[in-house]
């Protein structure tokens, strides 16, 4: 997911506690709860719909759409959207990743879906936003407003009519955008659907397939660019459609040119920016939620590609050739391809389909042979794995898709198992449990307490202190900065081994074996090498007299290297981390190698000086497997070796 912050906006100037516990339980809000209460929601959808003339099937498809139902009171989903229509509000937070950011704001814009839908509605902006009841009726409203805009002054007789009306409803700046959402809306309407909504009553939206089926998004392009349509890179057997996402002003004051969303337009990979990696997230939040947020510039968010849970469709959102911000690191935006996957990591196996799986993978193999990337679990990565450019917002750096996304499988289908590559002796290895039978407990943990999820397969090993069960779980200093041991909490990342991720043995005792991880020795419970097997590759030590080695979150080049067009922000400098460490005696696994760099990107209207430069110095970076992140070091502060 792109960072915006799990299950609502995270914000840095949080205490580091704080942080971590709004991390570690933010997607708890959408598990479902042990003894669900009815709400009498469908009342307010029935009431909405009487209220407004819009046919009440319309309201449930489109909060279906929008938000599968799931809502968190007061705060904001994962794409900036409130309530269970998912009305976006404008909310800014300046966690894309990309350099210079504008300065993290909650303030509603006016001009925003919500505050409109409120005015329509008659209804404060505040309580649009947290009662649920009050943001139906305004979604209702809005679309009434919006069909007899429409319809010159009368509202639909028909389901079928409601088209148009769906369309602007969806905020796109394109014809494409609005057009592709009315037909995913009608998609549902046609099928039906019967689930669970977060508040833990049962929604039914009956079937309806005598509703029209509606071509879309290469016939609206076609209209909106003078007959050329926007083709999406995908191969052929897919289901793919192209989207655009914003890219615009963030906000009505254009004093700011760095005021803007959400992609920067390159020339990937033959202006220097090499596409090394695929990073893999979910979307914590409904697939068209995702898309309707990529395509407002003040999420200033987004990925090249978002795959829908129910069929594995794929929508196309940035042209791989374009930077898209998604990681919350610029060097990883620079250098990836991002993919978005319909889901809640909490809720893992319920929307991580086979359907979804599949779709990606195929996805993968297509964008791993025309950029070249190796196809292994160094280079096709997850967002949890990359780290957070500074210290200070490491803690808030995300954990999708989460601890019950099937690597395993994943990586089959692929057409890249993991599987032993180096000698049985070798000081290597590579986490990889069985996920079905791999079914440690996880808990989940919101403001009204933890509860443990129910037995399932997972994709990590827990790391202990010592070779011993009842050890405490290992502590990271940023992310249990009291000092107390990791936790069971399915977001605690601190103290679980992913599958895929490469570590250097440091001790074997009975069933139980050492890695160099975070710093110090961490062992897991591996018996008969059950968990792991033996890998080959390079190795990074601390060179001989020295005490430790530097580690980067992320490889910019020195202050000195920016050209007199482009001042350089003291924000940019080459700063390396604090509190984690990587000291002598301990060597970590070499995942492969960065040329320092800095893409100069402001919005185009704006007329930056320099705008689209690449600055670069001849620092190469190392990228290593750390801890649960890989972070970076310079080539000349290390010493390698090989293994296995």
């Amino acid at each position: 997911m792109p960072n915006r912050g799990p299950g609502g906006m995270l914000r840095a100037s949080l205490p580091a506690v704080a942080i971590v516990a709004m991390t570690l339980t933010a997607c708890s809000s959408t598990a479902t709860p042990s003894n669900p209460t009815p709400s009498g929601v469908k009342a307010e959808f029935t009431a909405a719909a009487k209220e407004s003339g819009v046919p009440e099937n319309v309201l449930l498809a489109v909060s279906y759409n929008m938000t599968n139902w799931q809502f968190t009171g007061s705060t904001a989903n994962e794409m900036g959207g409130y309530g269970p229509m998912g009305l976006l509000a404008g909310t800014r937070s300046d966690d894309s990743g990309r350099q210079g950011g504008v300065t993290a704001a909650s303030v509603v814009d006016t001009t925003s879906q919500l505050a409109v839908a409120a005015k329509a509605a008659g209804v404060s902006i505040d309580a649009t936003r947290t009662d649920p009841a009050q943001n139906i009726r305004a979604a209702a409203a809005l679309l009434a407003k919006d069909a007899k805009t429409n319809d010159h002054g009368t509202e639909p007789s028909a389901v079928s009519g409601w088209y148009t009306a769906l369309a602007t409803y969806s905020q796109s700046p394109s014809v494409a955008g609005g057009d592709a959402f009315a037909a995913d809306v009608f998609g549902t309407l046609r099928k039906g659907v019967t689930a669970r909504a977060s508040d833990g009553e049962t929604l039914t939206l009956p079937a309806d397939p005598s509703l029209p089926q509606h071509a879309h998004t290469a016939a609206a392009y076609k209209s909106e660019n003078g007959g050329t349509a926007q083709t999406p890179d995908c191969p052929s057997e897919l289901d793919c459609r192209f989207v655009p996402a914003a890219y615009d002003w963030s906000s009505p004051d254009h004093s700011d040119p760095n005021n803007y969303g959400n992609y920067d337009p390159a020339n990937r990979p033959a202006d220097g920016n090499a596409i090394q990696y695929i990073i893999v997230h979910d979307t914590e939040s409904s697939y068209d939620s995702a898309i309707s947020a990529f395509q407002d510039p003040a999420h200033e968010a987004s990925a090249n590609y978002v795959i829908r849970s129910s069929d594995g469709q794929v929508t196309q959102m940035v042209p791989n050739g374009d930077i898209s911000w998604d990681v919350a690191n610029w060097t990883m935006n620079q250098h990836s391809v991002s993919i978005e996957h319909e889901g809640y990591a909490i809720q893992g196996a319920t929307w991580y389909t086979s359907a979804l799986y599949h779709s990606s993978a195929t996805l993968v193999r297509y964008l791993a042979a025309k950029y070249h990337i190796p196809l292994d679990r160094q280079h096709i990565i997850a967002h949890e794995d990359v780290p957070a450019g500074l210290t200070a917002t490491q803690a808030v750096q995300h954990w999708d898709p989460g601890t019950f996304w099937n690597w395993k499988q994943y990586m089959e289908l692929v057409g890249a198992p993991i599987r032993p590559t180096g000698s049985p002796s070798s000081q290597m290895i590579t986490i990889n449990p069985d996920f079905a039978t791999n079914q440690p407990p996880v808990t989940s943990c919101d403001s009204s307490g933890c509860t443990t999820l129910p037995a399932q397969g997972t994709n990590f090993v827990y790391l202990r202190t010592k070779p011993n069960a009842d050890a405490p779980l290992i502590n990271d200093p940023l992310i249990h900065p009291d000092g107390s041991a990791g936790t069971t909490q399915a977001g605690d990342w601190s103290d679980k081994a992913v599958s895929g991720h490469q570590y250097v043995m440091a001790g074997r005792q009975g069933d139980w074996t050492a890695i160099w991880y975070d710093g110090q020795k961490a062992w897991f419970y591996n018996p008969h090498g059950a968990d792991a097997v033996s890998a080959s590759g390079l190795l990074a030590s601390v060179p001989a007299g020295a005490t430790g080695v530097a580690l980067y979150g992320r490889a910019f080049p020195a202050l000195s290297a920016y050209p007199a067009a482009i001042p350089p922000e003291s924000s940019w400098a080459p700063t390396s981390l604090t509190t984690w460490t990587f000291p002598a005696g301990q060597s970590y696994v070499v995942i492969g190698e960065v040329q320092s760099s800095n893409y100069f990107a402001r919005l185009d209207p704006a007329n930056v000086a320099g705008n689209h430069t690449l600055i670069s110095d001849p620092t190469k970076y190392l990228l290593i497997d750390y801890n649960h992140r890989y972070l970076f070091v310079k080539s000349t502060d290390v010493t390698l070796s090989h293994a296995g």
